[in-house]
């Protein structure tokens, strides 16, 4: 019976250190490093409700200017790698909005972010489906990278 009790505990600690890990990989503030602040504050004036999230060893800052949601993506030097606004559905280029009909005809469209990225345009285009969806395409319209959302 004890044994059958640590089996147990031990279960319900390993589950729940999974779920922590899947909250978006968030970061206080106090942990991301001085350079990547210090980046941040050089590049992005005017800020409000800063969150910093951990992706693929990067640090990316949600954060707002004046009333409209922003991204930007860091390394752990403080090199911007990338930056973006969301952006209205009306301010989707037309070959964007072609694409995503064309492509993904039965789902919504939730958000778009307008990303700059090594020097080019590319669009996130976040879809509320079945499963939900993020598709980026260059500023061409094609399809750069594709993440389906599974439920868990």
């Amino acid at each position: 019976m004890r044994n059958l009790f640590l089996i147990a505990a031990l279960t319900v600690a390993s589950t729940c250190q999974v779920f922590a890990q899947d909250k978006d990989n968030k970061v206080k503030n106090r942990d991301v490093p001085e350079a990547v602040r210090a980046s941040f504050d050089n590049n992005f004036d005017n800020t409000t409700n800063l969150d910093w999230r951990m992706k693929d060893g990067n640090y990316k800052a949600m954060f707002q200017v004046d009333l409209r949601e922003h991204m930007a993506e860091f390394n752990s030097s403080g090199e911007l790698l990338s930056k973006g606004q969301k952006i209205e559905r009306s301010e989707m280029p037309t070959n964007i909005t072609d694409a995503v009909k064309t492509g993904y005809a039965g789902d919504k469209i939730n958000e778009v972010y307008r990303i700059e990225k090594e020097g080019q345009i590319q669009y996130m285009v976040k879809l509320n489906g079945n499963p939900k969806k993020k598709i980026i395409y260059d500023s061409n319209g094609t399809i750069v990278k594709d993440k389906i959302h599974k439920k868990q």
